[in-house]
C-alpha cells in the first residue's frame, strides 16, 4: 500500500480543488442558458476561479513539500511526467480564449511552476 503523508494528502486536496474548479467553470454555459441569474453566475465565476488557484497553489506547496522529503530521484521524474503530460493536453485540446478552454490556460502555468518547484525542492 502507498504511505500518505501530510504533503502528499495537501497536493492531492490542491489537485480536487483544482479539478473542481475548472469542472465548475465548463459548466458556467449552463447556467446562462438556465437563466438563474447574474448572482448565480458570478458566484459560480467567482468560486470557480478561487478554487482553480487556491487548489493550485495547495498542491504546489504539497509537491513542495514532498520533494523536500524525498530524497530519491521520483521529484525529477515526476516533474518530466507534468510537463510532458500538459504539454501533450495543450497541443490536443484546441484553445478557445472566450470559453471554457480557457482554464488550461491556469494549467500550463501551473505545471511550470509546480515543475520549477519540484526542480528546486529537490535540489536539482
Amino acid at each position: 500500500m502507498f504511505s500518505y503523508s501530510i504533503a502528499k494528502w495537501t497536493a492531492l486536496t490542491g489537485y480536487a480543488f483544482a479539478a473542481a474548479g475548472i469542472l465548475i467553470y465548463t459548466q458556467l454555459g449552463r447556467i446562462v442558458d438556465l437563466r438563474m441569474g447574474n448572482n448565480v453566475l458570478n458566484v459560480a465565476a467567482v468560486g470557480s476561479m478561487a478554487a482553480t488557484l487556491g487548489g493550485f497553489v495547495t498542491a504546489t506547496v504539497g509537491s513542495a513539500i514532498w520533494a523536500r522529503q524525498t530524497p530519491s530521484r521520483q521529484p525529477l521524474k515526476i516533474a518530466i511526467c507534468i510537463g510532458v503530460g500538459s504539454t501533450l493536453v495543450s497541443l490536443i485540446i484546441g484553445w478557445n480564449i472566450h470559453g471554457p478552454s480557457v482554464m488550461l490556460w491556469f494549467l500550463v502555468m501551473f505545471s511550470v511552476i509546480n515543475v520549477l518547484t519540484l526542480l528546486v525542492a529537490s535540489g536539482w
